[in-house]
């Protein structure tokens, strides 16, 4: 029986009967990733403050089961075949990944270590492994991983933190397909130049990397660089020949000079807080931007950016979009929140892209409270389904709005000064105009009168895309 953390008295198979697997504890991960590990679950669970009971529990399970014979241990050792294990700081150690060598039918397994991971080669132990993660967190280290190379079957290795220096000991893995590395101190990727490489993935520190192993691996199809891009680490990666490059800077301190030194791969998705205009460019080479803001300046950057089909940003702080014009493969537009828009007179022939947090809502366009004065080419923006333009005091016309084929549902709350709204008969698909007592006020086309809703507008236009309600007339 257990008492505490310790199993007393009983066999080994008694031990194995308190303790159930469960594939998929998070099923909506599997449909996400694909390879949500399973857990061991013990059938009497204590509380969660417990958890280093647990762990000590699990511990013991895998030391007995490299060695048990039993029906239940057999049975075990076949149902196991992902598994996810967490250590915290009471263990008083770091984890042995040959705890696990039991585990002969494992092929994924994920390691959360709060005590350091130790003989990180007994991996190549593990005879049908083919995806493995090991996290150690905060200042505690990944050792013994020389020898992991025996892995023969392993497609797949994430390894964060851990206080890697270089990746010697990955040198000889035949079958690893993808790669994952974050370090917290100046990193060498010298040992995998000969790996079969095609996805690889590193955040690394700012300064102080080797990465000139990347320019010999020749499967590499796709390169996601995190953190802050070094103009020393752009050159190196603007000598491979790599088709998709993702640039995700979660420090917002990118260079554009470090942008512009990237190659023109087919692909390159950067990540970023704003562009900078304190260096100057003369060519920014991605094609997909996301950015959280960005201003006049920022956006006048982008006139340099040639191959350019996608930007997405979450706040245009700029006042109109006519940079964006000229952007010849420019093809897709989105962002959240535009308040500083003057005149929209200026706008690229692109499709407004939905927003990914609302999947089942309307793709709208905001420009609420924005100091508009004209919208002429609003509508060389495609896919609008709703569009907002409550409180645009200053607007008094909606002449641009044609071309917005798609538009259902019109907000004109708070627009006292409106005057021509002749544009509505354009709009072949609009279902509902939303007004209140504060504007407008001037009448509307006869055709469009039927349309005009003034009450019970609260979740309206979301239950009208629905098909729940209609509009109904004034």
């Amino acid at each position: 029986m257990w008492e505490g953390a310790r199993w007393v008295g009983g066999s080994d198979e008694e031990l194995f009967a308190t303790v159930r697997y469960d594939p998929a504890p998070h099923g909506f991960l599997r449909e996400v990733a694909q390879d949500a590990p399973g857990l061991l679950r013990f059938r009497e669970n204590g509380p969660w403050q417990e958890a280093d009971v647990r762990e000590q529990r699990l511990i013991e399970v895998l030391q007995r089961l490299r060695s048990a014979s039993g029906p239940r241990a057999t049975e075990l050792r076949s149902q196991v075949r992902s598994l996810t294990v967490d250590t915290w700081p009471r263990l008083g150690g770091p984890f042995d990944v040959g705890w696990l060598t039991g585990l002969a039918a494992l092929e994924r397994v994920t390691v959360y270590s709060n005590t350091g991971i130790t003989r990180a080669a007994a991996l190549a132990e593990l005879p049908a492994l083919r995806h493995a993660t090991l996290y150690a967190f905060g200042r505690n280290e990944i050792r013994e991983l020389d020898g992991v190379s025996r892995c023969r079957r392993l497609e797949s290795l994430n390894l964060y933190w851990g206080g890697l220096r270089d990746l010697r000991a990955l040198s000889g893995l035949e079958r690893l397909r993808r790669l994952a590395v974050h370090a917290n101190q100046p990193l060498s990727l010298t040992g995998i130049e000969e790996l079969p490489l095609e996805e690889l993935e590193l955040w690394l520190t700012p300064e102080g990397n080797d990465l000139t192993a990347l320019t010999a691996l020749r499967s590499l199809r796709s390169l996601d660089f995190r953190g802050q891009l070094s103009a020393s680490d752009a050159r190196v990666i603007a000598r491979c020949r790599i088709p998709v490059l993702r640039m995700p800077d979660y420090s917002g301190r990118t260079d554009p000079a470090a942008i512009a030194a990237l190659p023109d791969a087919q692909e390159i998705d950067l990540r970023i807080s704003t562009l900078s205009s304190a260096t100057e460019v003369r060519r920014l080479p991605m094609t997909s931007l996301d950015a959280a803001y960005l201003t006049d300046a920022g956006l006048r950057l982008l006139a340099n950016a040639p191959r350019l089909r996608t930007l997405r940003v979450h706040e245009i702080l700029a006042t109109d979009l006519t940079p964006l014009v000229d952007l010849p493969e420019l093809r897709e537009l989105r962002f959240n929140i535009a308040r500083e828009f003057r005149s929209l007179d200026q706008v690229p022939r692109a499709v407004f892209l939905p927003d990914p947090r609302q999947p089942d809502g309307p793709n709208r366009l905001v420009l609420q409270s924005a100091p508009l004065t004209s919208i002429r080419q609003l509508g060389n923006l495609r896919g609008v389904e709703h569009l907002d333009l409550r409180n645009c005091t200053q607007l008094m016309s909606l002449w641009g709005l044609e071309g917005m084929n798609e538009l259902k549902t019109l907000d004109l709350r708070d627009c006292p000064n409106l005057v021509d709204m002749t544009s509505l008969e354009a709009l072949p698909a609009l279902r509902a105009v939303m007004v209140n007592h504060r504007g407008p006020t001037e009448p509307f086309p006869s055709s469009i009168w039927p349309k005009v809703v003034r009450n019970h507008l609260r979740g309206f236009v979301r239950r009208l895309h629905r098909g729940e309600v209609d509009a109904s007339g004034p």
